[in-house]
């Protein structure tokens, strides 16, 4: 199955997959984090910040896994 920020994120739209990837992070999606945290590391579609990209894979991610 193809999602639609996959989808963005392969046309090269990478603001709009950004913003797809935000909304399944924050709907409980771990791979749309780690999506996003690379694009951070990467400045694909956002401006690079690697401190961002670590704040998602250390917080969000970590919080998802204590919900388990």
């Amino acid at each position: 199955m193809t999602t639609i920020e996959a989808l963005c994120y392969r046309e090269g739209r990478w603001e709009e997959a950004a913003r797809w990837y935000v909304g399944g992070g924050e709907a409980g999606s771990e791979q749309a984090w780690r999506n996003l945290a690379g694009m951070y590391m990467v400045g694909k579609g956002l401006e690079k910040d690697e401190a961002m990209a670590r704040y998602i894979v250390k917080t969000m991610l970590k919080k998802k896994k204590k919900e388990r």
